[in-house]
């Protein structure tokens, strides 16, 4: 029924002006060929991991609302060897992740100074780079040659098999 319904909205917004329908999924192999048809879905965009540039973004927005220690560097956390491979959410759950290890670390209670004003708890580097190593990757390189090998239209099936990049 759910499918029924979303192929009978898409085709009515082809009476409609200026209306993009952006969809995301894990498994492009799985949609149904109705719904990738010409005039539908047609057109399929993989987007990959993030690069160095793109995790470096996505840490930074992660980390804008958290006190941050000076040694907190986002470029070296972006390396490959720290967080190559992590997905855009699995990026800002580290960040997640690191201000909760410094909130643990600060304890209960031990922040607060004798006048009653509480000290912000600051994510320091090694925050981030524990809770990187903690963090278990999501998209395995099995996932990563599947996705590649379905960009390059091998495993597409259904619309028009055309995968842009």
């Amino acid at each position: 029924r759910l499918l029924t319904q979303l192929l009978t909205e898409l085709d009515g917004i082809t009476e409609r002006k200026r209306v993009v329908v952006v969809c995301a999924t894990n498994r492009p192999d799985l949609l149904d060929p109705a719904l990738v048809r010409p005039g539908r879905i047609d057109r399929m965009i993989y987007v990959g991991v993030p690069d160095h540039d793109s995790r470096q973004s996505i840490l930074r927005i992660g980390l804008a609302k958290k006190a941050c220690d000076a040694d907190v560097d986002i470029s070296a956390l972006a390396a490959e060897d720290v967080t190559g491979g992590f997905s855009g959410a699995e990026l800002v759950a580290i960040c997640r992740e690191a201000a909760l290890l410094a909130l643990a670390e600060a304890g209960d209670g031990e922040s607060e100074e004798k006048g009653g004003d509480a000290t912000p708890v600051r994510v320091g580097m090694r925050h981030l780079r524990e809770a990187a190593a903690a963090m278990p990757r999501q998209i395995t390189p099995k996932m990563l040659a599947f996705y590649e090998r379905f960009r390059k239209g091998r495993g597409g099936q259904g619309g028009t098999g055309k995968v842009a990049s």
